[in-house]
């Protein structure tokens, strides 16, 4: 080789190397620790998706010389099939908030990893990368543990489990975690070294007691399936010695009380998903061919949790019924969201990669393969894809199969083709420009956040103009978000005119559903004199959670302000019978009602 070339091989592999390296660290710690600002609100974390792959793309293309390289076979044939799917529903129905738009093309990131070859170094850098992340996020999972977080002291008061990392949710951070445990695991088997050795060790300690005391149990029995499979040739001989067989025989009883312990941690949440899955197969009956629409379950699911729980066989449910945004199912998840066709293409994806798994499971995949089957088994009790950060390593692992297996088991054509210097340079220029451009997304977006955080810590003082006015200015940067929406005219019902209010509030209807939000526009309706209106509001609230009280004693003061005592009084006696859960708000509530109930009688 001449030395000019040399050179230029050497500057693109050190290139390469950064390019790969830089773009995971792009991709998966802002993905990961841009910290939401308050408990259930979406920061621009999917903006940060999208600025990662432009920028991979735009470093691809300068690397990449000109020449371009497309493979085709099954897998990609079936990912590009459903990323064909999940844009035409974009196109042709009307879904939910725009921004879920970057989680369904997430998809063209297993093409965008696929087209860059790692060598063995780069593969490590990129898996220290991740174990990187996941022992940060385990981190800050202690300092939740301790009560340290600065962040979420407020947003989480009312809630039990507070270890939920930087994701608002322990189920979410659980399968994060467990997901790349098996890569942890694989690194530490690879080191040499006697302090990389130790440094790693004490990194699977950390993140596993981290894992441990998020009490996540489907991250639990997820990484039990994972290690069956990291362990197989180890458990297949002990399995064929006959003492050793003994032993795993009298286990088997310990197993199931490990698996009766696990259930009697939280037995309401086992039933609860037994209770929404029940649900969301009526919804899948009503829409089976393309579904509700991505990120529609909750707003649909009120709706058929109501008429559920008008059956008479279903009436001990009312109590435990709540706002509930997904199916606790991944399967019944995008079953109920994409439709029939959805959920086949999903289910051909998971087949797929784990039938690579059966036909040749060496030491080199078994890693990503335990990832897989952690993911796999995790699908059946949530619906792990929810989180961007979760989603993003799921593509990441079939990406790594992809990779192992092609070239030993997949039949696959590799085209060449040389892209012209003109479009190429002018690719480039629109993805430079598309990079600056989302940069300006991303702070408007964050400044959005911050207004809509102010806007409720006013609120918590009872400031209702300044939260009215901060959440206006939110507004103004994040357009036709139904819960923001909902908050500035919950505000506004303080402060402006009765109609201002209920604009807002029945803008906020179109992508956004809660009882507090029907409340609103009642109290709205009161306001204005609209006593019908107001009635029929406060009953929607009843008609969707027939087990809260609020409603009932805000229709008992309706009815007073017309004079109607007697219903009044109905409305009360219904009130103070129930059995709502005990916390000192109910019981506020409850005494204000007995006072009310009082003055009634004695007029």
């Amino acid at each position: 080789m001449e030395p000019g070339r040399r050179s230029q091989s050497r500057r693109l592999n050190r290139f390469t190397l950064v390019d790969s390296v830089g773009v995971f660290l792009l991709f998966f710690i802002p993905l990961t620790f841009c910290p939401r600002l308050l408990y259930g609100y979406l920061v621009p974390k999917l903006w940060l998706v999208a600025l990662g792959s432009v920028i991979f793309v735009t470093f691809w293309l300068i690397q990449c010389n000109g020449t371009i390289k497309l493979t085709l076979s099954s897998d990609t044939v079936i990912i590009a099939v459903y990323l064909f799917y999940t844009i035409l529903r974009h196109l042709f129905i009307q879904d939910g908030y725009s921004t879920d738009f970057f989680l369904s093309i997430v998809p063209l990131y297993f093409f965008l990893f696929k087209s860059v070859s790692f060598n063995s170094k780069q593969y490590t850098l990129i898996l220290l990368t991740l174990c990187f992340v996941a022992l940060l996020e385990s981190v800050y999972i202690y300092i939740q543990f301790f009560k340290l977080d600065p962040f979420y002291q407020t947003p989480y008061s009312s809630i039990k489990l507070r270890l939920v990392g930087t994701m608002g949710n322990a189920n979410g951070v659980g399968a994060f975690l467990s997901i790349i445990f098996p890569f942890l695991l694989f690194l530490y088997s690879r080191q040499k070294l006697w302090l990389w050795k130790r440094i790693i060790s004490a990194a699977v300690v950390v993140v596993f007691l981290a894992i441990i005391i998020t009490q996540s149990r489907a991250a639990w029995l997820g990484l039990v399936a994972g290690f069956s499979v990291l362990f197989f040739p180890e458990i297949k001989k002990l399995w064929q010695s006959k003492g050793l067989r003994k032993i795993f025989i009298i286990l088997i009883p310990i197993g199931l009380g490990a698996v009766f312990a696990v259930y009697s941690l939280n037995k309401t949440s086992i039933w609860g998903r037994l209770y929404i899955w029940r649900i969301s197969w009526e919804m899948i009956r009503d829409f089976p061919f393309f579904g509700v629409g991505f990120g529609r379950f909750g707003y649909y699911f009120s709706e058929y949790q109501a008429a559920f729980l008008t059956q008479e066989h279903a009436q001990w449910l009312l109590r435990p019924a709540a706002v509930v945004t997904y199916a606790h199912n991944q399967f019944l998840d995008i079953w109920a969201e994409f439709g029939t066709l959805g959920i086949v293409l999903f289910l051909a994806v998971l087949y797929f990669f784990i039938r690579l798994i059966h036909i040749g499971l060496s030491e080199k995949n078994r890693h990503a393969a335990a990832a897989l089957v952690v993911f796999s088994v995790i699908c059946f009790v949530d619906s792990p894809l929810r989180m961007p950060a979760v989603y993003f390593i799921f593509i990441f692992v079939i990406t790594l199969l992809s990779h192992q297996m092609n070239t030993e088991y997949i039949k696959h054509k590799d085209w060449r083709f040389i892209l012209p210097k003109f479009p190429r340079i002018l690719l480039i220029s629109v993805g430079v420009f598309l990079i600056f451009r989302l940069l300006l997304y991303i702070h408007s977006d964050y400044t959005g956040y911050r207004r809509w955080k102010a806007g409720i810590y006013h609120v918590n003082r009872l400031n209702w103009d300044e939260a009215v006015k901060n959440y206006r200015m939110a507004l103004n940067v994040l357009p036709n978000n139904g819960e923001l929406c909902f908050h500035l005219g919950a505000a506004m019902v303080h402060t402006a005119p009765p109609d201002s209010a209920i604009y807002y509030l029945y803008l906020a209807m179109k992508n956004f559903r809660d009882e507090n939000l029907y409340l609103s526009l009642g109290k709205a309706y009161q306001l204005k004199g609209s006593y019908e209106h107001a009635e029929d509001a406060y009953r929607q609230a009843l008609h969707l959670y027939a087990d809260r009280i609020l409603p009932h004693l805000l229709l008992a003061q309706l009815y007073r302000e017309q004079g109607e005592n007697r219903r009044a009084e109905k409305e009360l006696t219904l009130l103070l019978n129930m059995s709502p859960k005990a916390n000192p708000r109910m019981e506020l509530l409850r005494t204000r009602a007995r006072l009310m109930l009082q003055q009634i009688k004695n007029e």
